[in-house]
């Protein structure tokens, strides 16, 4: 499935030692607990093309990814992560050649992607966030109230020198978390789409901000705005030293099918009166394979569990 994409760089970054705290949610903190020794973080970078940048940082808050998109003039990060490993990240800029940051952006507000915004920010730097991402974060004390350089935005053309980037809010407000945003390259036919793409496994949705109807609705509208050419960069990859897989746009609206489509088997027997335990017993079916043997956050029992207590407008 992601052969096409196998002569991408990786290679492993650094090794620093921190505490780091999880943020996660209780699905995911499932998953950490497979994961390395707490006090240990390592930085894998995938160079996506000579301007796309993955940093996989690998601890137990979860192996949020962190992307550089660097012009010949101006650069850009899409969410610098979890408190603790500034130092490392800074590290893995150095060596990629970038000073500092000119604009931050953060696909959700999720703090394992957010919460070294304040480590980033400098005199010349501009975050831009969504209205509902904003509240959020000064209402969780990443921001103060009165941060000049944030700009909230709808939609925006950021112009690198050499190649634009497109940063814009999703339509739906309330999806994996509420006010969420995506960013596209179209020059490098990449497209960053934070938790809207778990290349393991069924996706978290967070059970307060979030919605189920509303994260599908929006992988619909990702989709409507890429190009048959362009690949799709989530914001979790599997464990270290897992793969690091790029999807390309067909990739992802398989996975986003794939995902629908368990979603509405469970809603199915459901609606035939089976119970939720019932339901997980007789587990579902074959063709959702892939989803069950790659899940490194959310297993079958916890979404059978997550989407039995939802509504969703999508099964017909």
């Amino acid at each position: 499935m992601f052969g096409q994409f196998k002569n991408l760089e990786f290679k492993p970054v650094l090794l620093v030692s921190v505490t780091a705290l999880c943020y996660f949610a209780a699905e995911a903190a499932m998953a950490l607990e497979r994961a390395a020794d707490p006090e240990v973080i390592t930085i894998d970078h995938l160079s996506v093309s000579d301007a796309v940048h993955v940093m996989r940082i690998n601890s137990r808050v979860g192996n949020t990814n962190s992307v550089l998109i660097l012009g010949d003039e101006k650069s850009l990060l899409v969410d610098p992560n979890f408190h603790g490993s500034a130092e490392s990240l800074r590290h893995a800029l150095d060596e990629i050649g970038v000073g500092p940051i000119d604009y931050l952006a953060v696909s959700h507000v999720h703090m394992d992607h957010v919460e070294q915004i304040p480590d980033f920010m400098s005199d010349k730097t501009t975050l831009y966030v969504s209205t509902l991402q904003r509240q959020n974060l000064i209402e969780s004390n990443i921001l103060p109230e009165t941060v000049g350089r944030t700009q909230e935005i709808k939609k925006l053309t950021l112009d690198l020198g050499n190649l634009s980037v497109i940063i814009e809010e999703l339509p739906v407000e309330s999806g994996h978390t509420v006010g969420d945003i995506f960013v596209r390259v179209p020059e490098k036919n990449v497209a960053y789409v934070g938790d809207y793409l778990f290349t393991h496994g069924w996706p978290i949705i967070d059970r307060q901000l979030g919605s189920l109807d509303g994260y599908v609705q929006n992988q619909r509208y990702i989709l409507s705005t890429l190009s048959e050419s362009d690949r799709v960069i989530g914001g979790h990859f599997s464990i270290s030293p897992g793969a690091m897989p790029i999807m390309s746009k067909q990739d992802y609206k398989d996975r986003v099918d794939l995902t629908v489509a368990s979603a509405c088997a469970v809603k199915a027997m459901q609606k035939k009166g089976y119970s939720q335990e019932a339901i997980t017993e007789a587990s579902l079916g074959e063709e959702f394979n892939i989803l069950r043997e790659d899940a490194v956050f959310v297993r079958e029992a916890r979404w059978i569990e997550y989407v039995y207590g939802v509504d969703v407008s999508f099964c017909g």
